[in-house]
């Protein structure tokens, strides 16, 4: 489906007298909270595919705890891009592994999400021209430093729907270990996993890099450990600043850091007592995803 309000119905049978009351989880990191009604409509920001569910509570109208039954069912819905809509992604490489000054880098957007004959403009961070002549283009940086890239997509069917990607390229003046972070997205829902990958990272000559300490900038750390690429996925809306350091062979320690900006509210718990299956004055419960009637185009 595209994307856009998407209509959640959870339908029971054999509740008989039954009491019902619903919490929709809508897995993008949001929820309905507990209401009343069977149906509910969602307008998934992005294209994706969630793992939706929903939570029954089934009470015998006596009030008691013990005469509630609860009842949970999951669905997966696919939400695909409207026309127009744009997802960057950006990666870096470095021209035979040489990063020290001038060091030639391939920028990459080919694995943006956006429509045929769409732009792509870099700013390779240095204070050089911007250059939006193709989905990937080549740049040498002439000092040393660590720069911030960037690729705005703009949508060749809409030019108001653009989005960008970053990457932090780091280019030093001599042989000396270095560590390098690219993020994708750099733009993220609560609940969404969010990517950090720090296998470009360097040693200096004759050393090896033997460990990678990631810190998401929420309070969450990972490592130090071997994992050069690691998840992550963020609980509350805000702009988080991640980072990664890694140590060299000789104790060398480099990092590399990058801003995250994540947007929505955070996922509560599923209620205690949730579970699968149905027991009680409830015999099944399914969770269907339906289309809903009125769509609207919005950037993903």
């Amino acid at each position: 489906m595209s994307s856009g309000p998407v209509a959640l119905t959870a339908m029971v049978e054999n509740a008989g007298d039954a009491t019902l009351t619903y919490q929709f989880y809508f897995g993008d990191g949001t929820n309905s909270g507990t209401v009343s009604a069977s149906s509910i409509d969602h307008d998934y920001p992005r294209a994706g595919t969630y793992t939706a569910h929903v939570v029954v509570i089934a009470g015998d109208n006596d009030n008691s705890a013990s005469a509630s039954t609860t009842v949970t069912r999951t669905t997966t819905v696919t939400v695909n891009p409207q026309p127009g809509v744009v997802n960057a992604a950006l990666s870096i490489a470095f021209a035979n592994d040489h990063r020290q000054v001038p060091a030639t880098v391939t920028l990459d957007a080919s694995a943006s999400e956006a429509p045929e004959g769409s732009t792509y403009c870099f700013d390779f961070g240095d204070g050089s021209a911007i250059d939006c002549s193709q989905p990937t283009v080549t740049h040498t940086y002439t000092t040393a430093g660590t720069f911030t890239a960037r690729v705005t997509v703009t949508s060749s069917e809409d030019a108001s729907i653009e989005d960008t990607a970053q990457a932090a390229v780091t280019v030093v003046e001599g042989d000396e270990t270095t560590a390098q972070l690219v993020v994708s997205p750099t733009t993220a829902l609560v609940g969404e996993t969010v990517t950090f990958d720090a296998s470009a990272s360097f040693a200096a000559s004759g050393e090896s890099i033997v460990a990678y300490a990631f810190d998401f900038g929420d309070g969450m750390t990972s490592g130090p450990g071997s994992e050069a690429v690691v998840t992550h996925a963020y609980t509350a809306a805000g702009e988080y600043t991640p980072s990664v350091t890694v140590t060299d062979s000789a104790g060398t320690t480099k990092q590399a850091w990058l801003a995250v900006q994540v947007s929505g509210a955070p996922q509560p718990e599923t209620p205690a007592g949730a579970a699968s299956g149905g027991s009680g004055s409830l015999g099944w419960l399914s969770l269907m995803a339906l289309l809903g009637l009125a769509w609207r185009q919005r950037r993903v």
